[in-house]
């Protein structure tokens, strides 16, 4: 850190005779002004997550003063996971509540600032969010204020595969769903329609009766966003035709394909094979297991006739309405199963043969799931039974559901703003999403002396009654309810309200209760007085911030701060823990507690000592919050140096 430092020192002069001498600096031309990049990045593949890192620059600082500005992020086209959480598939990067930007000035014009972001496998448009910069301080301005993040889209559209698909006749008419193959999901819905076409094979008719072998139909599939498993299926129904004495095939075909899928082009078959008197082949269920078993096997069976040819079963596992979700690479968050679509022999002299599905194990509290496995074709033998259905049964227990953390927020001065109260789900020391939706019901409530709730805009009101339901969907690892906050101007302390978490279903309780605290903003500035202390060479000593008040505190309160600064900050009571050394030990923890009558409150520092010829370094004291007071105030620390040039 500190040979940085001195790179930087010989970057802007050159040491002469014990002396640095460099050009002086250019008059400012103007306000010193912020402005912040755009960004572009792909967002990535699973479900893991990444940063997006943007650079803010400032333009004329002037000499001798640190300045700085907040920032925060908010969505356009990107969907926002709540300050806090943690990625999941719906959401494509955290969200950054109000933050301090690092001090900048002369030495340190640059700085960058980072956003979480959230990979998924989801084909889509790409999206955007952006950074917005405001409330610069030290007499700076805005210029460029927002930067835009854009999320490159890397996944393939989806394709839609409707493979040839056979029955045997019904005793009596029956609908057969036609298995539709999705390979991903989209962010939005996949469409298509379809139709029976006749061939000169089965008959077709309006309704079944006489010779008729299938009802004419047509219809639309649809598929759910961000699923692979239609909610409407392609259903046909199969008629009982008593003179029907071999095989007889119709076809379907396929058009209006929702823009976000690449549609098969060429028509599917489905053929009726002949009654066979409970001859052919059939597809057994398996037995149900769970999850965590690894596989479940399907046999394959000719029952009623002699196995004396060889026979090419073409099959294929599907999700089905089963509700289970498959893929053909690998296991992954929300996959069930690995589909499969191939084809086995059954040879001479063989009745049976098995199909091993591999089961995907997980940590997700899920309803019992389904897949079915599906003869497509078979030569030899007729197919008497041509899909097996598979029960996966869940053995994990429901995810805790807990309050992140206590909420604090500045009330503002007029109108209204929104608290986001923040709830995780968690198994096993992290966080879980669960398969089921979890609802829980959320109340607000007035705590003794604290805020009152009413009617915004009526004298007295801090907060808004919220009294909700609240429902975490599936896959979903938080969820946030907005207590709406009534701006004012009257100068107080900080306020809290209480709420509680009741009637939850399909979680466990963490904590039920929590405050959610409105911080003050209003009344007269503090002031905060440079201080210079010179560092020391072997000893470590204590130097000091005041924060003054304008005016008595007419109760007791706090001041809240943070620390940002060229410095280096070190942690505990050691100077040597931060890379290189540190430069100071924040002693004083925020918020500093004050009396009634105070007129200040003190912020210690530890100043590290050090042989290292160095610049002049300072940490910037910057005042988030006070009870009775404005907050905003500055105040530098600067750490002088008092060692000598080398050689």
């Amino acid at each position: 850190m500190r040979a940085r430092r001195l790179m930087i020192m010989a970057a802007i002069g050159s040491v002469v005779g014990g002396l640095v001498v460099g050009a002086r600096p250019a008059a400012a031309s103007g306000p010193p002004t912020f402005d912040i990049n755009s960004v572009s990045v792909l967002e990535g593949n699973g479900n893991g997550s990444s940063v997006i890192t943007f650079t803010v620059t400032l333009s004329d600082p002037a000499p001798g003063i640190n300045y700085s500005a907040m920032w925060k992020t908010t969505p356009v086209t990107a969907s926002e996971a709540p300050s806090g959480s943690h990625c999941n598939t719906t959401k494509d990067y955290i969200q950054q509540l109000p933050t301090a930007l690092a001090t900048m000035n002369t030495a340190f014009p640059s700085a960058q600032i980072s956003v979480t972001t959230c990979a998924d496998e989801v084909a889509e448009a790409d999206e955007t969010f952006d950074v917005i910069l405001f409330n610069p301080v030290n007499g700076a301005q805005i210029g460029n204020g927002t930067g835009v993040g854009t999320f490159l889209d890397d996944d393939a559209a989806p394709s839609v595969t409707i493979p040839n698909y056979s029955t045997h006749e019904p005793a009596a008419p029956s609908t057969v769903t036609v298995p539709v193959d999705v390979s991903s999901a989209s962010s939005s819905a996949i469409t298509f329609s379809w139709a029976t076409v006749s061939t000169a094979s089965a008959t077709a008719g309006t309704a079944c009766g006489g010779a008729v072998d299938y009802v004419t139909s047509t219809g639309q599939v649809h598929v759910p966003s961000n699923s692979t498993t239609p909610d409407v299926t392609l259903n046909v129904t199969i008629c009982h035709n008593a003179s029907l004495s071999s095989s007889k095939s119709f076809k379907l075909h396929f058009t209006n394909y929702s823009t976000n899928v690449k549609g098969q082009t060429t028509d599917t078959t489905v053929t009726i094979t002949a009654p066979s008197s409970g001859k052919g082949l059939v597809v057994d269920d398996p037995t149900p297991v769970q999850e965590h078993t690894g596989t479940v096997a399907f046999k394959i069976r000719l029952i009623g006739l002699n196995p004396t040819m060889q026979s090419t079963i073409s099959y294929q596992l599907f999700d089905n309405l089963g509700g289970a979700t498959g893929r053909f690479s690998s296991c992954a968050n929300g996959i069930d199963y690995i589909q499969q679509s191939n084809s086995l022999v059954l040879h001479p002299g063989s009745t049976s043969a098995t199909v091993t599905a591999q089961l995907c194990d997980d940590t997700m509290d899920e309803n019992t799931e389904g897949f079915d496995l599906v003869i497509k074709n078979a030569t030899s033998y007729p197919i008497l039974d041509n899909s097996g259905h598979a029960t996966i049964l869940d053995d994990d227990a429901p995810p805790t559901l807990s309050i992140a953390a206590a909420r604090s927020q500045v009330e503002g001065n007029s109108g209204t703003s929104s608290m986001p109260i923040i709830y995780v789900l968690t198994a096993g020391g992290h966080t879980q999403a669960s398969a089921k939706p979890i609802t829980f019901a959320f109340d607000t409530s007035d705590v003794s002396g604290g805020a009152r709730s009413g009617a915004c805009g009526v004298s007295g009101a801090d907060y808004q009654t919220v009294h909700r339901t609240v429902t975490i969907n599936p896959g979903a690892k938080v969820g946030s309810v907005s207590v709406p906050l009534c701006g004012d101007t009257a100068v107080e302390a900080r306020e809290s309200f209480g709420y509680t978490t009741s009637n939850i279903t399909n979680a466990l309780i963490g904590n039920r209760l929590g405050t959610g605290t409105l911080l003050n903003d209003d009344g007269a500035g503090l002031t905060i007085a440079n201080v210079n202390t010179t560092e020391g060479n072997t000893t470590q000593h204590t130097a000091s911030l005041t924060v003054r008040f304008p005016s008595p505190a007419p109760s007791a309160g706090a001041v809240a701060f943070s620390l940002s600064g060229p410095a280096v900050r070190g942690s505990g009571s050691d100077c040597k823990r931060a890379p290189g050394g540190a430069d100071y030990l924040p002693m004083s923890v925020s918020p500093v507690s004050f009396a009634a009558g105070a007129t200040s409150v003190v912020l210690r520092f530890g100043v590290c000592a050090d042989t290292l010829f160095e610049n002049d370094e300072a940490v910037t004291a910057t005042v988030t919050n006070a009870d009775w007071f404005a907050a905003g105030a500055h105040g530098n620390l600067t750490i002088v140096n008092d060692d000598p040039l080398p050689g």
